[in-house]
């Protein structure tokens, strides 16, 4: 059964607002490593390597991993739809729908 247009576009919405909500997640990660790389050269990588130094690297790395892969389906699923234009008006519409013309 498909799906009407009201119910595409509630799905379209929410994705999104899902997909910013991620995204903006991501910038402040990304934010809250570019500010303090500098500390984390002085500190960690021109000391000694420990067991601690290595807990605070993979710590650290892995929640770049973490956010990039959480943002990777997110991305995928709102790309999936295709923007119509029609006149002043758009509508998003999943792919697999069929526009009649």
């Amino acid at each position: 059964m498909s799906q009407t247009n009201s119910e595409t576009l509630t799905q379209f919405q929410a994705d999104l607002t899902h997909a910013l909500i991620l995204w903006a997640m991501g910038a402040l990660a990304a934010y809250e490593y570019a500010i303090t790389i500098r500390q984390e050269v002085t500190m960690v990588w021109l000391r000694k390597w420990t067991i601690s130094t290595w807990l605070f690297l993979v710590n650290r790395y892995l929640m770049i991993i973490l956010v990039i892969l959480g943002l990777l389906p997110v991305v995928a699923k709102v790309r999936s739809y295709i923007i119509i234009r029609r006149g002043c008006s758009v509508q998003f519409m999943p792919r697999d729908v069929q526009v009649r013309k």
